[in-house]
């Protein structure tokens, strides 16, 4: 409640409350005590270095007097029971107070004095336990009734943001005999403008009127929500310069005010006034990094669980799930040396439903499927929580390929292909693209092949799909219409022929006809989450925020758009803001049983259900990232994952590697080997078998055996934490020993001691030691969110200090590394080896994982092809013996006939040379696609083509 305070008014008003002959002591007792405490203020803030203005603290310092004038009122007697009330003769303002305005001089006073002061004072908020008695029982900390109010706060009000214009806030102080005699080292005396006061409760648990609290400053309520309202259609530069302007915009009609009262004002020669010049605006607004931190701190608080709450409700008949990269490639890490870096390089994985609305999502670190499966085993989870049986159907793009992945987790469940992708496909065996006439013409009749009638034409609004016959029979009609016009390029027939693959076997249809089935509104989403921060740059903990509340502000809007089943939906009324929906719900549900009778026609309000499905969304750790694709299984209790998420080494005891007879390692999978993944026809077993052998600095080599890569395949080590985020560390706690599953069958005596389970117990019980090398260096925000929420240190990604590169540049040359001869067994090898002398050179280096090793050969090679190019092989220094050892070191073709001065093309997915060998080697590069059976884009050959140069378009 907003009131306007006239210190001179209320003043009076009190007066006339005392006798006559108390009535001059009052209002100089009261005067006195304004002076006092006003000049108290004015010490205090002086000490501190803080903006002091008289007449604003004079203002306050009045507010304060009533304030205590009718809390003293209030007080419950000791020999009272009863509540006192307040005498109608007392006016009854604030919490919130504002200055007298022109009008209220004016109206008081014909010849009022127009300065422009009146109008650049700051409203108050008063935090007083007064206004709000439901913070005046007990302590916000630790909840006991031991506390005692002990006055105001010595500095004065603090600074408040507003919409237009900034205010003020000024706190109470409350101790605690509890937190003062804890063991907990806690604060015990702490105002209520403290943000400690209200770090406890969530936004919405705030009682309306009190601004909202942080460490640096304060907002109002309105600036509040607005700010959390407007976070995803801007960015907060944008915000803040939008804030900017209107207090601006304020300031020149307080300004404009101030004149018009003036020329008002009635000219006297008794009391004549001049005509000041009005100061200039203070550059006090808010701020775009503050406004970042208030969206962080929601997300903290409220708006993950909040998200994640409603999407383990949800659930769907038929799934669609597709990959997006444009948003995910915003979500960057930036070091604290400044520089920036992009793990999340398998884009942002978003599952939904019929209704559209997004049932599960998050930032996949690699382009496997194996983390499709890992999304869809939580996924899972929360089926059998609800009680439903598996989906229907799933819908995706390259079917086939993550088909063996869907089945493994939903085995009933039929897997189609998404008409989109196909109708894309075709258009994209059309003679010059999109510039061909008959381009749109082609991808209607695709659509018409496959689909009997489209959504806007059916009477249901839902696709009706057509026979696998009937599709495959108008498909080949469509291409050899045609083609006989001569409309498709040379790629076209290969279209073809994998889309019939596709109609046979049965990937175009449809099990469920009565509900929407097309996948082609998963499309449509990309486009709301590429439109986060579309034009600016933006990290990884604002696009995780901002990510979350789209999902849930999406599911909110597309569950009503429909005809909602949902009662909770019902009652929020596209509000979402669903945990204030829902603790209404839960008050009144609780308030109508106290009087069943009284409250017989107050009806029940339903709840959000509470779903413990444990699935997490976004950031999330990914096994098969961890484990390089699957490479190596890891095998640890709930202990280990604790110590593993909250940073802390993972030694080689808690790493168990799968091994055969012959002790070299089981491939499960991979995305990112050459050898694996180029026709998909060679199975893991064959990889396994072959022998491995890696060239050390030493001229023998030596077989690397399981034992050998269970006690090098310790995972990254961890940088020490900021001191920001000290607090926010979990504790530790004693973790259970984890033997490692790949033994020799006869262990000596020195490896059974080290890896027995007492030992291993003992260690661990241990308290866990300090961080080694470097303590003065430290995580920036990006970084710790990101190795706290994956379990991966972003410097373990990337090959960056130069004793690394020098490292990473000669064991390419004696390993003779080059990377369509690289298979995910010899990365597993050259990255223990790589740790292992780097750690030699340098024990307090962080360990990497084979994702650096590899990305950088890609690199490497990269620039190895523009040096042999043009022939220059000069460094930074000039030298040129580096780049000409390294260049002739190894060859990037291994087929003479092959031009090895043209710089070779190398799939920008998987960083492998395409095609190291002749034309039509089964080793080179499948066409079209990269190792995940993403397509690949490639540039149409002008038309018409010269005579004897191509071949059939190619």
């Amino acid at each position: 409640m907003s009131s306007v305070f006239e210190p001179a008014v209320v003043l009076k008003l009190l007066k006339s409350r005392e006798p006559k002959n108390k009535q001059d002591e009052f209002v100089t007792s009261w005067n006195n005590e304004v002076e006092k405490r006003m000049q108290k203020w004015i010490t205090r803030r002086n000490q501190s270095k803080q903006s002091v203005v008289e007449a604003q603290l004079c203002w306050e310092s009045h507010i304060v007097a009533y304030v205590k004038y009718v809390a003293k009122i209030m007080l419950i007697k000791k020999t009272s029971l009863a509540q006192p009330s307040l005498p109608l003769d007392v006016p009854l303002l604030g919490p919130h107070f504002t200055p007298p305005t022109y009008l209220h001089l004016t109206k008081r006073s014909f010849i009022a004095d127009i300065q422009p002061e009146a109008m650049l004072l700051k409203p108050l908020n008063v935090i007083h336990p007064f206004y709000y008695p439901e913070i005046a029982d007990c302590c916000p900390r630790c909840n006991s009734k031991t506390i005692t109010w002990d006055g105001w706060t010595t500095y004065g009000s603090c600074a408040v943001h507003g919409i237009d214009s900034e205010e003020s806030a000024l706190g109470y102080q409350l101790r605690c005999q509890s937190c003062a005699e804890g063991k907990q080292n806690m604060e015990s005396c702490f105002a209520t403008t403290s943000p400690i006061f209200w770090e406890k409760m969530q936004g919405y648990e705030i009682p309306r009127g009190i601004p909202h609290f942080f460490q640096r400053c304060a907002l109002t309520r309105p600036l509040y929500d607005m700010i959390l309202e407007l976070c995803l259609s801007g960015t907060s530069g944008g915000l803040a310069e939008n804030i900017e302007q209107l207090h601006i915009a304020e300031y020149f009609c307080k300004h404009q005010d101030y004149l018009r009262y003036y020329q008002l004002r009635p000219a006297t020669p008794m009391k004549p006034l001049p005509l000041l010049n009005f100061p200039d605006p203070k550059n006090d607004c808010i701020s775009s990094d503050i406004i970042t931190q208030v969206l962080l701190q929601h997300y903290d608080q409220t708006g993950k669980d909040e998200s994640a709450q409603y999407l383990q409700t949800i659930m769907g008949r038929v799934l669609s799930l597709d990959h997006t990269f444009r948003a995910a490639s915003k979500a960057s890490i930036a070091s604290s040396s400044h520089e920036r870096s992009r793990p999340i390089s398998g884009g942002t994985l978003s599952i939904i439903n019929e209704k559209n609305q997004i049932l599960s999502w998050r930032f996949c670190l690699t382009q496997s499927v194996e983390e499709i499966s890992e999304a869809l085993t939580q996924l899972k989870i929360q089926y059998r929580k609800l009680g439903e049986e598996d989906p229907d159907e799933i819908i995706v793009d390259n079917c086939c390929t993550v088909r063996p992945k869907i089945s493994k987790v939903f085995p009933n469940t039929h897997v189609g292909q998404d008409v989109h992708h196909v109708i894309q496909r075709y258009t994209g065996g059309v003679l010059n693209g999109t510039k061909n006439p008959h381009a749109g013409a082609i991808a209607s009749e695709v659509s018409h092949a496959l689909l009997k009638t489209h959504a806007a034409d059916s009477a249901n609004g839902v696709t009706e799909y057509r026979t696998k016959d009937e599709q495959g029979k108008l498909l080949e009609e469509m291409y050899q219409k045609w083609a006989e016009k001569g409309c498709w390029n040379a790629s076209a027939a290969g279209i073809h022929q994998e889309q019939m693959k596709h109609v046979a076997r049965g990937c175009l249809t449809r099990t469920r006809q009565d509900i929407c089935s097309d996948g082609s509104c998963i499309e449509g989403s990309h486009k709301g989450w590429n439109s986060l921060q579309r034009s600016f740059a933006s990290g990884l903990p604002v696009m995780n925020a901002l990510c979350t509340e789209f999902v849930l502000r999406r599911n909110i809007r597309m569950g009503l758009k429909n005809t909602p089943e949902d009662l909770f939906l019902k009652s929020t009324f596209g509000s979402h803001r669903i945990r204030l929906v829902a603790s209404i719900a839960s008050l009144t549900n609780k308030l109508i049983p106290s009087h069943p009778i009284l409250n017989r026609d107050a009806h029940h309000l339903p709840e959000l259900p509470v779903i413990s499905s444990s699935e997490s969304f976004g950031l999330v750790r990914s096994e098969n990232a961890l484990t390089f694709e699957g490479l190596f299984k890891m095998e640890e209790d709930e202990d280990d994952a604790m110590l593993f998420a909250s940073g802390t080494e993972l030694n080689s005891s808690n790493v168990s590697v799968k091994a055969d007879n012959n002790e070299s390692l089981e491939v499960v999978s991979t995305s990112h080997s050459r050898t694996l993944a180029s026709n998909g026809k060679r199975k893991a077993s064959e990889i396994s078998a072959s022998p491995v052998e890696f060239p050390e600095t030493s001229p023998t080599k030596r077989a690397c055996t399981a034992a050998t890569v269970a006690s090098a395949l310790a995972t990254v080590k961890k940088k020490p934490d900021h001191s920001f985020f000290a607090s926010f560390s979990s504790s530790s706690t004693s973790a259970k020993a984890a033997p490692v599953a790949a033994e020799s069958s006869k262990p000596s005596p020195s490896t059974t001691s080290s890896t027995s389970p007492t030992s291993a117990s003992s260690t661990l019980a241990q308290p866990l030691p300090l961080p080694s090398g470097n303590t003065t260096s430290r995580q920036s925000r990006s970084e710790y969110l990101f190795s706290r929420s994956t379990g991966v240190n972003p410097e373990a990604l990337h090959i960056k200090t130069t004793a690394e590169f020098h490292l990473f540049m000669d064991m390419c040359a004696e390993g003779q590394w080059v990377s369509y001869s690289m298979t995910p067994r010899k990365w597993a090898v050259a990255t223990i080896a790589y740790n292992e002398r780097l750690q030699q050179k340098d024990p307090s280096a962080i360990r990497k994982l084979p994702r650096a090793l590899l990305g950088k050969l890609g690199d490497i090679e990269k620039t190895i092809s523009e040096c042999i190019a043009v022939k220059n092989f000069k460094s930074k220094r000039g030298s040129t013996t580096f780049w000409t050892r390294h260049c002739e070191a190894v060859s990037l073709v291994q087929v003479k006939g092959i031009d090895s001065t043209r710089k070779p093309q190398t799939c920008g997915r998987c960083q492998t040379i395409m095609y190291p060998f002749v034309t039509g080697h089964a080793q080179n590069h499948k066409r079209g696609y990269c190792s995940d059976g993403v397509k690949q884009v490639h540039r149409a050959i002008p038309f018409p083509q010269p005579v004897g140069i191509f071949v059939k378009g190619v």
